[in-house]
């Protein structure tokens, strides 16, 4: 008889999955860290997000992130280890944004090295915040319904590409502020009251629109595109911080359109809200493969 194998993925909280979501899905998730002046936190542990989002309000100096050390990866595969673990995917935030890929590569080797006998799969999402939540979660339904690594990583090929994700931030000040973008544009958009309609598209983030009637064009552009790209998907993920109204009611337009799509509601942690600031809102989906 062949040996069972157990899958346990291994994440992070630059996902902005909660503790509890990744608890109940066998879901490990390791911290990310986020430095308020001369002070560092462990994202979700030791500080919160409405805690961060009051810090960031007041504080004087620039905060910044950071992805989860090296000792953070080995505890994290080394939990997943004592779950049971026969192979271990690690999903991780894009690698062309953060240096989460190459850190986790490292724990596995240094891993290896001292004999550690799981196989430890890293995988670049090619996303951040609820994207990479979404990927993550795709390959832990895949490994409760008894898939191997190998055939999570082939489904998670598939997906990779086709995850939409939309977002708008309410300016673009914590993206100056973060290096994301220029001053001068940022400054010009805030000026005008302008907001970006925002998307992860090969590892990186890109504009794709202007919402200029406050958030109103900016939810018509995430519902229309929601309707002309979508498939038929595990889930839908709303998220947002400070914005619950427009959560509830780009909820129901959407659940209008896809009745049968379960929607799960999130919120936007420290890592994101370096750059996202207090307020954003977002929609992550399947988008149907491109012919």
């Amino acid at each position: 008889m062949s040996e069972c194998k157990k899958t346990v993925v291994v994440c992070h909280t630059g996902s902005d999955m909660t503790l509890e979501y990744a608890a109940e899905n066998d879901i490990v998730l390791v911290s990310d860290i986020v430095i308020l002046g001369d002070e560092q936190y462990r994202t979700l542990r030791d500080i919160d997000s409405e805690t961060f989002f009051r810090r960031l309000e007041t504080e004087k100096t620039v905060p910044t992130s950071s992805q989860p050390p090296i000792a953070a990866f080995i505890e994290g595969f080394e939990q997943a280890a004592a779950m049971g673990a026969t192979e271990i995917v690690c999903v991780l935030c894009t690698a062309k944004m953060s240096g989460c890929f190459a850190t986790a590569d490292t724990a596995r080797k240094l891993l290896q090295e001292q004999g550690f006998q799981i196989p430890i799969y890293v995988y670049d999402s090619e996303q951040s915040s609820h994207g990479l939540d979404f990927v993550a979660a795709q390959a832990a339904r895949l490994a409760g319904r008894g898939l191997g690594a190998e055939q999570i990583i082939a489904e998670l090929d598939l997906l990779r590409p086709n995850v939409g994700i939309y977002f708008i931030f309410d300016a673009l000040k914590y993206l100056r502020r973060g290096g994301r973008v220029g001053a001068i544009r940022a400054l010009a958009a805030d000026t005008l009251g302008l907001r970006p309609i925002l998307v992860f598209r090969d590892g990186l983030v890109k504009d794709v629109g202007i919402s200029r009637r406050g958030y109103r064009d900016g939810m018509d552009f995430m519902v229309r595109h929601y309707e002309e790209e979508h498939a038929q998907g595990e889930e839908i993920i709303i998220f947002q911080s400070r914005m619950e109204q427009e959560a509830k009611l780009l909820t129901e337009r959407i659940r209008a359109i896809s009745p049968d799509i379960p929607i799960r509601m999130g919120g936007v942690g420290p890592v994101m809200g370096v750059y996202s600031g207090p307020k954003s809102i977002g929609i992550v989906f399947r988008k149907r493969a491109a012919e």
